[in-house]
């Protein structure tokens, strides 16, 4: 059995016969270089976030612990994903297509399933922040809390994990597509529409200069509504530059549907996978830049570090 037909036979993954063409070697080694210079700072910036959200008490409340389960599935792309893409565009550039079916399968489903669960995270961010306005401080502190988040991070971490087990067994690489693009434009939609709710909302609010009651007055006090739009227009900053590099890869899809599996598909979805997966890199720069309590909760802990090392 020659190389071809081992690659023809690749788990769930849909192949063609330009895999051994020369025409994306350069893509490749450009994708590799990509992976080289990204993949520590990603590991190392992102643990360093999910480690000071999970031992900064001040840092204890819903969305920030969102961020922090956001930036341990970054780490995990950095520590695990990236490597392995590199492993497996290096075997294809030296023609050990055999090789490069295991990796590609491996890295196939940690780039989903990590992706994934940053995504759903980033949806659910969305809906947070719109539900404190909706449902006011009080009734927003008795419904959700952090125990509850991490339970739905977990319910949907779960299901990706079983969708990527159905790969191997039922789903063919086409229909699991098919069956992710529209749960990625139901989060886009739940970010637009969230967003959208949440500048009305604090524009109506901002406008009423009509006295209020004692009891509304001491809830609007306790409620500090620039902090509020502080770090909603942050949250939103993130999720934005996240579908920034999310996009190409969701357009390639969509290609890929209509096309099928063409040379050309097959190279825009090497460079567009290795972006979503380079992504992780900016992620730890944007929440310490745009959110002043995570920067200095890990200012801080890095201090410590740094002081326990020199001893």
């Amino acid at each position: 059995m020659n190389d071809d037909a081992l690659i023809s036979k690749c788990f769930f993954l849909e192949t063609s016969a330009h895999q051994a063409s020369k025409n994306l070697d350069s893509l490749i080694v450009f994708c590799i270089v990509l992976h080289a210079l990204s993949f520590i700072p990603a590991a190392i910036g992102n643990g360093i976030i999910s480690l000071t959200t999970c031992k900064s008490p001040s840092l204890q409340t819903p969305s920030f612990v969102l961020l922090g389960c956001t930036a341990f599935a970054d780490a995990l792309t950095g520590f695990i994903a990236q490597p392995i893409a590199m492993a497996s565009f290096v075997v294809k550039l030296r023609k050990q297509f055999p090789s490069a079916c295991y990796l590609d399968a491996v890295k196939e489903c940690l780039g989903w399933l990590l992706g994934g669960i940053s995504l759903s995270i980033l949806a659910l961010l969305s809906i947070e922040r719109y539900l404190v306005l909706h449902l006011g401080l009080p009734r927003y502190c008795a419904v959700v809390n952090v125990r509850r988040v991490l339970v739905v991070v977990a319910m949907f971490s779960v299901s990706l994990i079983i969708m990527e087990v159905l790969r191997f067994h039922v789903l063919s690489n086409k229909s699991y597509v098919v069956i992710h693009l529209p749960f990625m434009f139901l989060g886009l939609l739940i970010l637009t529409l969230s967003y959208l709710r949440i500048h009305r909302h604090i524009r109506r609010r901002t406008m009423i200069i009509e006295p209020k009651p004692s009891q509304q007055l001491q809830e609007m006090n306790s409620f500090d509504i620039k902090k509020y739009e502080r770090v909603t227009s942050a949250v939103l900053f993130i999720v934005c530059f996240y579908w920034l590099f999310f996009a190409p890869f969701v357009c390639v899809l969509v290609a890929y549907l209509i096309l099928g599996f063409t040379e050309r598909i097959e190279g825009a979805y090497y460079i567009t996978t290795t972006i979503v997966l380079t992504s992780a890199t900016v992620n730890p720069i944007l929440y310490c830049w745009k959110l002043r309590a995570l920067r200095r909760a890990v200012v801080k802990n890095v201090k410590k570090l740094f002081y326990l090392s020199s001893d």
